[in-house]
């Protein structure tokens, strides 16, 4: 008999001929929630939200009606001009980002996480 395949390289889980079902099972909750009870739960969790953490809700206002009263915020470039005339604003920025992308990397190459921490602990010895 000849070989079917021909791999020039490491391959793994070849099969010629599969045979078989293809077997699933659903399970499905018995208590099937209508949307306007699925709404009436949300509207409920935003109110606890709201009593609960009044201080984030009036940081929001406060910032809507900021934006609304002065023109200069309105400005697109407005961002990119404070970022630029604040140096404690770049370095915070740089470091959240520097850090966003080594949590991104560790998560994305988990092997790599075991070397960018012995880098991290040699820099920074605790």
């Amino acid at each position: 008999m000849s070989a079917k395949f021909n791999f020039y390289g490491t391959v793994g889980n070849v099969a010629d001929n599969v045979q078989g079902n293809q077997e699933a099972t659903l399970y499905i909750s018995e208590q099937q929630k209508s949307l306007v009870e699925v709404a009436e739960e949300i509207q409920n969790l935003f109110d606890y939200l709201e009593q609960s953490n009044p201080t984030l809700i009036e940081v929001q206002r406060k910032v809507k009606q900021a934006v609304e009263h002065n023109s200069s915020l309105k400005d697109p470039n407005a961002i990119e001009l404070a970022i630029k005339n604040s140096p404690t604003l770049q370095a915070r920025l740089r470091n959240a980002l520097t850090a966003a992308s080594l949590e991104a990397i560790k998560v994305i190459f988990a092997p790599a996480g075991i070397l960018i921490e012995a880098v991290r602990a040699w820099i920074y010895p605790s």
